[in-house]
């Protein structure tokens, strides 16, 4: 069993927002994307090469957090078919 590094090569957060605000158009999932794609440029590594993404989110409990953040990781890091 051969044993891999992990590596935190970048972080970064949402804008804060206020209810009806300018974000009201954007659904959690959008946000959260624009966080990771936006960690994922600061990095300077291919969305391609990223095998894992750790997100963290304060949420009401039992709303679903493990799927928010499966989608929006898969939102930002989209893989193209065949790669």
């Amino acid at each position: 069993m051969s044993q891999e590094s992990a590596y935190i090569v970048s972080a970064c957060r949402s804008a804060i927002g206020t209810l009806h605000g300018g974000l009201g158009s954007m659904t959690a999932p959008q946000l959260g994307a624009q966080a990771i794609k936006e960690a994922i440029r600061r990095s300077g590594i291919e969305a391609r090469d990223i095998d894992e993404v750790i997100m963290g989110q304060v949420v009401q409990g039992g709303s679903g957090q493990a799927r928010r953040v499966r989608r929006r990781s898969t939102a930002a890091c989209r893989r193209r078919s065949g790669a």
